[in-house]
């Protein structure tokens, strides 16, 4: 955002209360937003790549899986998302344009470089720590007393 409109002024002055200034709460919804999107394309990435480690055990046939089989998905998605959040930098409204262009680009990065490189590459580094989770018990649930005048 400060590139693109403050810096640089490549798409206009900033929305906000002065001369080259951003608007504090579009960085904040922008990276609201952008969070929510980009946990959602991780999870489904991750969960993937889990279901082949369950069935195989090998981890870079797992990550490598995982990448191929929501490649287009995600790609398709990022794009869908990034042109309509990109039109609305054709609005007359700032505020809108500076959103606009902040979730288009943050959505690109996430599909390409993220998703692309950097979850593959941490999860080849991390190996079989990838998989560990903690022990799941079962904690017997608790005796249940009877309520005042209930027989039991």
């Amino acid at each position: 955002m400060v590139l693109l409109f403050q810096r640089w002024q490549i798409l206009g002055p900033p929305a906000g209360g002065g001369e080259g200034v951003l608007e504090i709460t579009m960085p904040l919804l922008a990276a609201a937003l952008a969070f929510g999107l980009c946990v959602d394309y991780e999870v489904f990435l991750v969960s993937r790549m889990a279901e082949e480690w369950r069935r195989t055990r090998r981890n870079t046939a797992s990550i490598v899986f995982g990448v191929e089989h929501t490649g287009r998905l995600f790609t398709a998605a990022a794009l869908v998302v990034a042109v309509s959040m990109g039109a609305l930098m054709l609005s007359q409204v700032s505020l809108l344009v500076v959103l606009g262009a902040t979730m288009a680009a943050i959505v690109v990065l996430d599909a390409t470089v993220v998703r692309g490189v950097l979850v593959p590459a941490v999860m080849q580094l991390a190996g079989r720590a990838n998989w560990w989770s903690p022990a799941l018990r079962r904690r017997p649930a608790p005796a249940r007393r009877p309520a005042e005048g209930e027989t039991g």
